[in-house]
């Protein structure tokens, strides 16, 4: 038995999906896809100050990501921050289809910090 809407399968004896809890069927309606969903690179960055912000900003949105070149070695000077396989930035990549999402949410992002720098304007002049 399959649900017709996740396509776990299920043992016989069972008549609904414990998950979707939708009849089950007796052969499955598709076949499920065991492929990596491709993904995109939407932000690289040498500023690791950013790289929580985005996180968080992706993690609030429901948006899977992976960041490539986060790895630090012991910071001193004279050393890289990165480690070698690292050209001192670090890649944020997202699925395909949700790439313009984090896009949208990495501009909005970019205006409030502009505006949070921005002097105030209060009129007067120097």
């Amino acid at each position: 038995m399959f649900c017709p809407q996740c396509g776990a399968e299920f043992r016989q004896g069972f008549d609904r999906c414990a998950d979707c809890d939708v009849p089950l069927v007796s052969e499955p309606s598709h076949e499920p896809s065991h492929e990596a969903p491709e993904y995109e690179t939407v932000l690289a960055t040498s500023e690791l100050a950013v790289i929580p912000l985005v996180k968080s900003l992706f993690d609030s949105a429901g948006i899977p990501y992976t960041t490539r070149g986060e790895s630090l070695i012991f910071p001193s000077e004279g050393l890289s921050l990165y480690r070698k396989d690292s050209p001192g930035q670090v890649l944020v990549r997202v699925p395909k289809e949700r790439a313009q999402e984090a896009h949208q949410l990495l501009e909005q992002e970019a205006e409030i910090v502009d505006a949070r720098e921005e002097p105030a304007d209060d009129g007067a002049e120097s």
